[in-house]
């Protein structure tokens, strides 16, 4: 392998390694990482192999035959991280529920490849360099391995393709993307693949075929960039939707600290202490966090304006509430706090105004004994 190759390629490994295990140290693997670790990673290693194969590589000695049945192996795996990709957009997360629904496909992928290893066996046995070449003189355990894979591809690619189009209505924009994509990759790939299984079975009858070859590796690969899009797309911006979440959630969470330290002054028993929370939590807990402190300051505003303590820092944060706050005033604060920290609304932002002028303005006293998870 060229060593531009082996830099690029390891650091493909490398990346997939360690997002892999940053999702084990979340405990956030799901059917889709696995379907993304599977996919890539096979696609990833045959890479490797079929390089190093090539005339001056590091297992050219290695019989071709050999690298065939490795490099095919490594196909049928990554059409199982296909059945996992679509596990993973139905919501499939209990364990038990996805070991069920893998069971076919994973019967059907024991079947090929011990298809796969016997006819490697076979030509070992006679002597047959297993040249999958779609010509009359194709050799038994070489056309019928052709035909066994390509008939599996056909299958799987077909099978998602039809699955992906179904499954359109029921997703997100992101995910509909992302299956338009997978729809689209897994037809091209599954008209080619077919075409070459009608010209291997052609082809093993001892008839004569147009030359496919030009045609299906050209679909393929048209075909595989779709689909690995199409994969990465949902799997990956769902991470960085996340991210985005996250970071709104954290933003609305601090800028609030300072109004909601007066309302723990004045009302303890409106607001939920718990410790501290180690690590930076994910993204629906932190929309938690943030909804939870919003309104634990809505709720202390309301009962100062009705009933104020007669304290010095009362007296003050009423006056700034109604100054920063006039929602409190015409009591127009929203019910629904499910989307105050996607959709950043007026309650929110005169809610954060008021905050700021707290921390400008008046002296809160603050007790970290208590946490502040609120």
């Amino acid at each position: 392998m060229e060593p531009g190759g082996i830099l690029r390629v390891g650091l493909i490994a490398a990346l997939l390694a360690a997002w892999l295990l940053y999702r084990w140290y979340r405990r956030s693997v799901t059917a889709g990482t696995w379907a993304l670790v599977l996919v890539v990673g096979a696609n990833l290693v045959s890479s490797i192999i079929r390089r190093g194969a090539k005339p001056g590589g590091p297992w050219e000695s290695i019989d071709p035959r050999l690298i065939v049945l490795f490099t095919n192996i490594m196909i049928v795996v990554s059409l199982i991280g296909l059945v996992l990709f679509r596990l993973y957009i139905e919501g499939y997360t209990d364990p038990a529920a996805i070991r069920r629904r893998l069971r076919r496909p994973l019967a059907v992928a024991a079947v090929a490849t011990a298809v796969f290893c016997a006819c490697t066996a076979w030509a070992y046995a006679i002597g047959d360099p297993m040249e999958m070449y779609n010509t009359p003189d194709i050799s038994a355990p070489a056309g019928i391995f052709a035909l066994t894979g390509r008939l599996y591809m056909t299958w799987v690619f077909g099978e998602t393709g039809i699955w992906a189009i179904r499954w359109l209505r029921h997703t997100t924009l992101i995910t509909k993307i992302g299956l338009v994509l997978v729809a689209a990759g897994s037809l091209i790939l599954a008209l080619s693949t077919a075409i070459d299984s009608a010209a291997a079975l052609i082809s093993l009858l001892g008839f004569r075929v147009p030359d496919t070859h030009g045609y299906v590796a050209a679909s393929d690969t048209l075909g595989a960039i779709g689909l690995v899009a199409g994969i990465l797309l949902p799997v990956l911006l769902g991470r960085i939707q996340a991210l985005v979440v996250w970071m709104r959630a954290w933003w609305l969470h601090r800028q609030l600290a300072p109004l909601w330290h007066a309302v723990q002054a004045l009302y303890p028993e409106l607001v939920l202490n718990v410790p501290a929370q180690r690590g930076i939590g994910s993204a629906d807990m932190r929309s938690f966090r943030a909804r939870r402190r919003l309104t634990e300051c809505a709720d202390g505003l309301a009962r100062l304006a009705g009933a104020p303590p007669q304290t010095g820092l009362a007296t003050e944060l009423a006056a700034l509430s109604r100054e920063y706050y006039p929602a409190i005033v015409a009591d127009q604060r929203p019910e629904d706090t499910e989307t105050l920290t996607s959709v950043m609304t007026n309650d929110a932002r005169q809610l954060v105004r008021l905050s700021r002028a707290v921390a400008r303005q008046l002296d809160v006293p603050t007790d970290p004994q208590k946490g502040n998870q609120g």
